[in-house]
């Protein structure tokens, strides 16, 4: 028998490997952890996609320079006067911030875009963990993840912020911490932040909306009272729980107009030139991904012995509706698709093999804790930004730009000693880089804001790329006076100008060509 202090010697000690099991991490996690170092890493040396990012810098920069979110349209000649809900404006003024700091600028972009993409990644990944007991699938729920919304997440925009918090309020509601108290005040907090940051915020609240629906449609189906549905504890929790984030989302420079603003852009006349706002299809390469991603989530979901539960279905539904009626709403199918094919895949394995391998094994190491913690720190000096810090010299600009971006022509215009009057007629993808590096030499006729532009600007915009027969009476109409066009796509107004002699060739290169009118009209 033993003494007294043996005893209580013996059960303090017992306390104490439970606490630092806690410590210890299973092989499960340590591969987890390096897998989003890896992601962080190749993400990191992307080189930055230039068609979104530097039009949002430019009205960062603008919101920084004047101290105030603008209601018109700022940067743009053609579009003075036109309303505008500038819904982005935090993630705008963030990335201009970032940018112009000195020991930051484009390695901090590139760095952020890949912590965002593995912030997203990792909630799929704990939100299968937590519900699966399976690391294995959780990580090929994160693959599923990232083939199926690969071409969108190849963008570095605001919208990435909304991917992440989409991917982390779908967390919270599957593995039902939506419960706890805490979240009443976290989630809230969530949705005031990103709804200065993205419009996107409006699908973190469908998502809520649909999992209150199949809660309230789960308690209705076996009590066939609507009353008693409506009182149950997870739909009240939800329902207050959407109050309290619709009200934290009014907490913006726009009011309440932000909600009409996301409801009305889709309808534009000019989004429905942007390709990327077309239905999806099988001729897409992210349509096929959302194919075969979708046959293997139907398959796990028929043949797994795990309840499919109504809010499931329905966020299936809706969301893979809303990505064929608009590819670009892909970003909320993927996380969608993803984490209920992990779930239900591990259900059909277990059933089908019993308690796999994997999940055999629950021995633990504070080895497995030091390769976890050491992955990322090696990761996070692996980036250009680490490197940068190390050796206090950053970059050069074109290897961290992607090769699209018109870094040459943007070299030639900002050493241009003498501004061409008048607007210039610009690919509106490069509109964005040229203006940033020219500042004033440069008033292009358009950006990739398309819904702010008036819709008979745009339409002859679009007339112009591909040069008609009219093209002068056009470029007269706008007072343009410098055309840049793209050889691989404006052939056609390339060969009009050359036979021209009303303009002349100043510049070119492999990718671009300028033209200036000879006789420049003012106006």
């Amino acid at each position: 028998m033993n003494a007294p202090g043996e005893t209580e010697s013996s059960l303090s000690g017992a306390r104490r490997n439970e606490r630092w099991s806690y410590c210890r991490l299973t092989p499960g996690a340590t591969v987890f952890w390096c897998g989003l170092s890896g992601l962080l890493v190749w993400f990191a040396h992307r080189r930055l996609w230039h068609s979104d990012l530097w039009d949002h810098i430019n009205y960062g920069r603008q919101i920084l320079l004047t101290g105030r979110v603008p209601s018109t349209e700022p940067l743009l000649p053609l579009c003075a006067g036109e309303p505008m809900v500038n819904v982005a404006w935090g993630a705008q003024v963030v990335l201009a911030w970032v940018l112009e700091t000195r020991w930051l600028g484009l390695p901090a972009l590139q760095i952020g875009y890949a912590a965002l993409i593995v912030l997203a990644t990792a909630a799929v990944v704990c939100c299968v963990r937590q519900q699966s007991r399976s690391w294995v699938f959780g990580m090929l729920a994160a693959v599923m993840f990232l083939v199926v919304n690969w071409q969108q997440l190849l963008v570095i925009r605001p919208q990435l912020v909304g991917v992440t918090g989409f991917c982390t309020v779908l967390a919270v509601l599957v593995t039902n911490l939506f419960r706890r108290r805490a979240v009443l005040i976290v989630l809230p907090l969530l949705f005031g932040v990103w709804a200065n940051l993205h419009g996107s915020f409006a699908m973190g609240l469908t998502v809520m909306g649909v999992w209150a629906a199949g809660r309230f449609a789960s308690v209705y189906s076996r009590t066939h009272a609507v009353r008693i549905a409506v009182r149950a504890r997870d739909v009240r929790r939800l329902l207050l729980l959407i109050l309290l984030c619709a009200l934290a989302t009014l907490i913006n420079p726009n009011g309440i107009r932000v909600y009409r603003e996301i409801l009305t852009i889709g309808r534009h006349p000019n989004i429905a030139t942007m390709f990327e706002w077309d239905p999806l299809s099988l001729h897409m390469k992210q349509g096929k991904a959302a194919a075969v991603a979708t046959g293997l989530l139907l398959v796990s979901m028929l043949l797994s012995r795990r309840r499919c539960r109504p809010e499931q279905l329905l966020a299936v539904v809706l969301f893979g509706g809303l990505t064929v009626w608009s590819s670009r709403m892909i970003n909320w199918f993927a996380p969608v698709a993803a984490v209920f094919f992990g779930i239900h895949a591990a259900a059909v394995w277990r059933s089908w093999r019993g308690q796999p391998k994997f999940n055999r094994s629950h021995r633990r190491s504070m080895a497995f804790t030091v390769v976890s913690v050491v992955a990322p720190a090696i990761a996070l000096l692996l980036t250009p930004l680490g490197r940068q810090t190390i050796t206090w010299q950053p970059p050069p600009v074109p290897s961290l730009l992607s090769t699209q971006t018109p870094v040459a022509l943007g070299d030639f215009l900002s050493q241009r000693a003498t501004p061409v009057p008048g607007l210039t007629f610009v690919p509106a993808e490069w509109a964005g880089y040229l203006m940033y590096v020219a500042g004033d030499r440069l008033q292009p006729m358009v950006n990739v804001h398309v819904h702010l532009i008036p819709v008979s600007v745009w339409s002859d915009y679009m007339r112009l790329m591909h040069g008609p027969p009219d093209w002068r009476t056009l470029l007269d109409r706008y007072n343009i006076n410098m055309v840049i066009a793209d050889r691989s796509r404006h052939g056609r107004l390339i060969r009009r100008l050359q036979n021209s002699t009303a303009f002349e060739r100043q510049y070119e290169d492999p990718r671009a060509v300028l033209f200036v009118r000879s006789q420049q009209a003012r106006r």
